[in-house]
């Protein structure tokens, strides 16, 4: 009988601990949600394109560019705040290269997008990070 009873005593008692244990994941999950619904949300540069394209349709080809053309430079500086982030100064040449990896993806999209819109955008002054660098160091 006291064999029984310490049996089911050792058994509640991990029970508890596993619930415990439960608890908080549950909670840490709850948390992923919340940061994981903020990157669902549109960025700024997206709702600025959903503009862009309004009135593209609506005709006003000048106000589209503009909202094209801000939506072009906010995704350069979000580019150029990653890379700065995840290289310090002393990896410029691995800034370089992951700056020449991504910013043509830019360009093809915005070149697709400005296209309806019978403007053009100058890409050559943006199209190395040493350049974005010297922009914002000035500034």
């Amino acid at each position: 009988m006291e064999n029984i009873t310490l049996f089911v005593s050792i058994v509640i008692i991990v029970f508890g601990v596993l619930q415990i244990v439960l608890f908080f994941k549950l909670w840490e999950m709850t948390n992923d949600v919340k940061k994981i619904s903020l990157k669902q949300s549109p960025s700024k540069a997206d709702e600025l394109i959903d503009e862009a394209q309004l009135l593209c349709l609506d005709g006003e080809k000048e106000k589209a560019f503009r909202c094209y053309k801000q939506s072009f430079l906010m995704s350069i500086v979000e580019l150029y705040n990653n890379i700065s982030q995840k290289y310090n100064v002393a990896l410029k040449e691995d800034r370089a290269n992951m700056w020449k990896l991504h910013y043509p993806n830019i360009v093809r999209f915005y070149k697709s997008k400005i296209s309806f819109t019978d403007f053009t955008l100058n890409y050559k002054d943006y199209d190395t990070f040493d350049k974005v660098d010297n922009i914002f160091s000035k500034g």
